[in-house]
């Protein structure tokens, strides 16, 4: 079977103190940008890989251009650490990460002062704020795509958006007339992700909604499967790890409205909304909350 990119770097969780002396938000949020931009929508180019179907935005970092992959599911802006010490000259700063996380290696932080995304009339900047930095060169053969960084949820949630894979575009501060048509606003469990309450069947399930991740799954027992077991390499920040998983049958799943629903069903406690459906959906967020506006199926 394929190698699948998984890039869940989301749940980095609890900093330790060294960083509250940096905090540059006002809600004394270091990672959260204090300034995002307002007013008139603004679109970029979201562009999708055809192989992996990941979903990549181009952006400038410290004068140099940069391809980061968009993922809801990563709650801290991450860049690959070669990438960061090349554009900075810097290792950074090394910080020990507690709570609930799937980064292993110790991570090092910049003080960004500005990002931006898109380019010309079609660019939006975030900023200042603090970035995480890890070794993500091993995505790039998965991926299919240069990687020089993970945009997350402390940057992609910062003010109201609308990312349309199938239009191949992120509006920033969308019109009223652009958020027509959309399911009623699920708000997430956790402010810092998208972790948001889905009927499965008879169950309300908490699923993450994960464009970092290239395949939506559940954990065994809550969807009907079929086929034999098999392996597969999954991809994330720490590199390749195997997973045990069968084919699930397609079927819905509601968010507030009926979405078209064929994961894999896996072992582990894993319940993610995949790029494989984000793809099909154009959906409305901003941090701590969410809409689904499903696309006609072909």
């Amino acid at each position: 079977m394929k190698h699948l990119a998984v890039l869940a770097i989301a749940a980095v969780a609890a900093i330790s103190s060294p960083l509250a002396a940096a905090g540059v938000d006002a809600q004394g949020n270091p990672f959260l940008p204090a300034t995002a931009p307002e007013g008139a929508p603004v679109t970029v180019k979201l562009d999708v890989h055809q192989g992996s179907g990941m979903m990549f935005v181009k952006g400038r970092v410290f004068g140099e251009e940069c391809t980061l992959l968009w993922d809801t599911g990563c709650t801290h802006t991450t860049f690959d650490r070669a990438f960061m010490k090349r554009v900075t000259g810097s290792d950074g700063m090394p910080v020990q990460i507690t709570g609930d996380t799937n980064v292993s290696q110790m991570p090092h932080i910049y003080n960004v002062d500005s990002l931006t995304l898109g380019e010309g009339e079609n660019s939006v900047t975030f900023g200042p704020f603090m970035a995480l930095s890890v070794d993500i060169g091993h995505m790039v053969g998965p991926v299919g795509s240069k990687v020089d960084g993970v945009l997350g949820m402390n940057v992609i949630g910062r003010t109201m958006t609308l990312m349309s894979a199938a239009r191949g575009e992120v509006v920033f501060n969308p019109s009223m007339e652009a958020c027509g048509g959309f399911g009623p606003v699920l708000r997430s469990l956790d402010p810092d992700s998208l972790l948001v309450p889905v009927k499965v069947g008879e169950r309300t399930v908490t699923m993450l909604v994960d464009s970092g991740s290239s395949m939506s799954f559940l954990k065994e027992g809550l969807w009907e499967s079929c086929g034999e077991e098999n392996s597969f390499s999954a991809v994330d920040a720490n590199g390749r790890t195997s997973m045990r998983q069968r084919e699930g049958v397609e079927g819905f799943i509601d968010a507030g409205v009926k979405i078209p629903f064929k994961p894999l069903v896996v072992q582990e406690d894993r319940n993610y909304i995949g790029s494989d459906v984000l793809r099909r959906c154009d959906i409305l967020l901003r941090r701590g909350i969410m809409a689904f506006r499903p696309l006609p199926r072909e």
